[in-house]
């Protein structure tokens, strides 16, 4: 029976950039959207595909989760209520705010749940000044207001994947 996830002996790899690619040729775009919705974070800091019951592993060059679209969303007042998320998997989830983090080579990142593991997702460099933009630097710390409260978005990058307890 022919098996969807073995292409040739070339790894099957997401690229810093969010791109996903078979060796070093990108996938084919309805595949690579596929493939996204099926990426399983592991608790190893590893991540698989797994469609059916086929399994592979994912090369990862950062991170296996990206940022691909914001929505904000303001109050009555016009003031900032929350931030909606569309990610590389195909679906929308609020931004939790909280988990914003900034790595050393100034990208954005924040942390979104899958398959029981808090996992970091990159944010393009367009959104991350878009949500900048929004921010109120105080010496070194950028925080952003959203429904009255505060949250500084340029804490440390942690890309660890986490197990949820």
């Amino acid at each position: 029976m022919p098996s969807l996830l073995v292409i040739d002996d070339l790894p099957i790899r997401i690229s810093a950039d969010g791109r996903w690619l078979h060796g070093d040729e990108d996938l084919h775009p309805k595949v690579a959207i596929l493939f996204a919705k099926c990426l399983i974070p592991k608790e190893n800091g590893e991540y698989e595909l797994q469609v059916g019951q086929q399994k592979a592993p994912v090369l990862v060059s950062d991170v296996g989760f990206f940022v691909r679209a914001m929505t904000f969303q303001n109050d009555d007042q016009g003031q900032l209520h929350s931030v909606l998320l569309k990610v590389s998997a195909q679906c929308e989830e609020p931004l939790e705010l909280r988990s914003l983090m900034m790595s050393e080579d100034n990208c954005l990142y924040c942390r979104i749940e899958r398959h029981g593991m808090s996992v970091p997702c990159k944010f393009t460099p367009a959104q991350y000044y878009e949500l900048a933009l929004l921010a109120e630097m105080e010496e070194e710390a950028a925080w952003l207001e959203v429904g009255n409260q505060r949250y500084q978005i340029n804490q440390p990058l942690d890309s660890a994947i986490q197990k949820i307890q």
